[in-house]
C-alpha cells in the first residue's frame, strides 16, 4: 500500500513538470515576431485542439485497457517533440505540427492522472478524499506554471526563443516520474473491439441527462476561459504592458486558479452545488466588462476568471467520478476532455476572425454569447438533479 500511496505525491509532481510551461506566457509575442495575425493565432490553438480531440477519447479508453501508468509514460515521450519543433521552426505550418504533437500528450495525460488518482484513492479506502486531493494537485500544478511565467517572461526579454530551449530538457523528467508510478488495483475493462467499446461509453455519456449536461457544461468553463486566456495577451498588449510583465500577469493568474482548485472542497460545501455551479455563471460577465471596459483594473476580473475556472475543474470531476464504475471511468473523463474540444476547434477561429475583421471588444461579446447560449439549458437540467 505504500507504493500506491506514493502515487500522490508523485502525481502532484508530474503536474508541476507537466505545466511548468516557460514558453505560456509569451507565446501570443512569439507568434506576433514570426508575422502571424490573430486568425492564424487561433487556427494554431485549435490545431492543438483538434488534436486532442482526435487523441482523447481513444487514449482515455487505451488508459482503460492497458494501464494508467503506461499511457503516462508513453504521453511523456511526446511533450519534449513538441516543443523542438517551436524552438526550431519560424512559419505557421511548423507551428500547427509542434500543437498536433503536445496535443497528443496532453490527451495521454488528460483524465488518465485524475483517473490513477481516484483509483489510487479507492484502493486505500480515501475516495472520500478526491475531490480535497484533486483540487490540491491542481494546485500544485498552477504553482508550477506560475514559477515557469515569471521565469519564461524574464527569459525572453533577453531570448524570445530560450524559453523554448529550455522546456524540451524539463519536459524530460516527466518520463523517469512517470516510470515510478504504481498501477492501482482496478476492475478491468472487458477487451471487446476497441472502436465499439468507444462509441458505447460515448452514447452512455450523451444518454445520460445528468451527466451529459456536466459533460457540456464543464467543456464550455474550459472551452471559453482557454480562449479568453489566450487573448488576455491581446488584452495586455492594448494596454502597453512590457512583455516582461506578462509572465508576472500569467504567475498571478495561474496562482488564482491554483487557489481556485484548492478551495473547492470547502467553497463547495460551503455553497452546496447549486450554488456553485451558478457561480460560473460569472465568466460571461467578465468577457462582456472586459468589451466595454479597457483599464488596467480589469485585470482583477481576468484574475476571478482564473479562480472560477480552477474551482470548477475538481468540481466537475467529483461529480462526474462518482456517477461512472472505474472501467469506464479515464475513457469517460477523456470524453469530457474531448468535448471541450470540440467547442475549443469551432469557437476559436471564429473567435479570431472577428478580431481581426472588427476588434478585441466584438469578440468578447461573441464569446459571452456562446457561454450563456450553451450553458443555461444546461443550469437548468443541473438544478433539476440537484
Amino acid at each position: 500500500m505504500e507504493e500506491i500511496k506514493s502515487n500522490l505525491w508523485k502525481i502532484y509532481l508530474y503536474k508541476i513538470f507537466f505545466s511548468f510551461w516557460l514558453i505560456a506566457p509569451i507565446l501570443i509575442p512569439f507568434y506576433q515576431s514570426n508575422g502571424l495575425s490573430s486568425t492564424e493565432v487561433f487556427i494554431i490553438q485549435a490545431a492543438f485542439a483538434a488534436s486532442t480531440l482526435i487523441f482523447e477519447v481513444p487514449s482515455g479508453y487505451l488508459s482503460d485497457v492497458i494501464g494508467r501508468k503506461k499511457t503516462l509514460v508513453f504521453g511523456s515521450f511526446f511533450l519534449p517533440v513538441g516543443i523542438m519543433f517551436y524552438a526550431f521552426s519560424h512559419i505557421f505550418i511548423y507551428f500547427v505540427i509542434a500543437e498536433i504533437i503536445i496535443g497528443i500528450s496532453v490527451s495521454m495525460l488528460s483524465g488518465t492522472d485524475s483517473a490513477l488518482l481516484f483509483d489510487s484513492l479507492n484502493n486505500l479506502d480515501l475516495t472520500e478524499k478526491y475531490k480535497e486531493i484533486e483540487g490540491r494537485s491542481l494546485f500544485y500544478e498552477r504553482i508550477g506554471t506560475s514559477l515557469a511565467s515569471i521565469l519564461g517572461g524574464v527569459i525572453a526579454v533577453v531570448s524570445i526563443r530560450a524559453p523554448f530551449y529550455i522546456n524540451i530538457f524539463s519536459s524530460l523528467l516527466l518520463i523517469p516520474i512517470a516510470l515510478s508510478l504504481k498501477e492501482p488495483k482496478r476492475k478491468i475493462i472487458s477487451k471487446e473491439n476497441p472502436i465499439k467499446g468507444i462509441l458505447k461509453i460515448i452514447k452512455y455519456s450523451f444518454s445520460h441527462k445528468e451527466i451529459r449536461s456536466l459533460i457540456i457544461y464543464s467543456s464550455l468553463v474550459t472551452a471559453t476561459s482557454l480562449i479568453g486566456l489566450w487573448s488576455y495577451f491581446m488584452y495586455y498588449e492594448s494596454l502597453g504592458l512590457s512583455i516582461a510583465l506578462y509572465g508576472v500577469i500569467f504567475a498571478v493568474f495561474q496562482i488564482s486558479s491554483g487557489f481556485g482548485s484548492k478551495f473547492t472542497h470547502n467553497l463547495e460545501s460551503k455553497l452546496g452545488r447549486r450554488s456553485s455551479l451558478l457561480l460560473i455563471l460569472v465568466i460571461p460577465i467578465i468577457f462582456i466588462s472586459l468589451s466595454f471596459f479597457k483599464s488596467f483594473f480589469m485585470i482583477i476580473l481576468i484574475l476571478a476568471n482564473a479562480f472560477i475556472w480552477g474551482f470548477s475543474a475538481p468540481l466537475f470531476y467529483d461529480y462526474v467520478n462518482k456517477k461512472v464504475e472505474s472501467d469506464i471511468r479515464a475513457t469517460l473523463l477523456s470524453v469530457m476532455n474531448m468535448s471541450s474540444r470540440v467547442i475549443f476547434v469551432i469557437v476559436s477561429p471564429l473567435f479570431g476572425k472577428i478580431v481581426d475583421l472588427y476588434s478585441l471588444s466584438n469578440a468578447y461579446i461573441f464569446l459571452a454569447t456562446i457561454f450563456l447560449l450553451i450553458g443555461f439549458p444546461c443550469i437548468y437540467t443541473l438544478i433539476k438533479y440537484d
